[in-house]
């Protein structure tokens, strides 16, 4: 006999590591340094994994379990950056994200150094 069992705390770390990637896009900019937006990534699944274990064992009433709270963790963070690798960057998904808000400088790989400074000077006369 077989049986099937998905803990509650799997499928919430799941589904965690879907949304971030697209958190970080909103709250990162184009030009954000791609190390600094994989440390707030890492940062928010260790949180989101230690959080859900720690919401189960209350639940439960049971001991916190730091070893399942860290394999949530890791969970959520590999499930966050195959989906960041794997969809939200090819399809633009990520990009549109991070030009969602005010008016943004363009990215200084794929701009000149002209439109660059005109938009810096946009920005702060708007600023004033």
């Amino acid at each position: 006999m077989f049986e099937l069992t998905l803990p509650p705390g799997l499928i919430v770390s799941l589904l965690v590591g879907v949304i971030l990637p697209l958190i970080v896009g909103l709250v990162t900019t184009r030009v954000t340094n791609s190390s600094t937006r994989a440390l707030l990534l890492a940062v928010l699944s260790a949180a989101a994994g230690l959080l859900t274990e720690l919401g189960e064992s209350i639940a439960a009433g049971t001991a916190y379990d730091i070893g399942v709270g860290g394999l949530a963790a890791l969970t959520t963070f590999l499930t966050a950056v195959g989906l960041h690798f794997g969809l939200y960057k090819p399809t633009g998904a990520a990009a549109a994200l991070q030009s969602v808000g005010g008016k943004r400088l363009p990215d200084p790989r794929t701009s000149t150094r002209e439109e660059y400074q005109d938009a810096l000077d946009d920005r702060d006369d708007g600023a004033q």
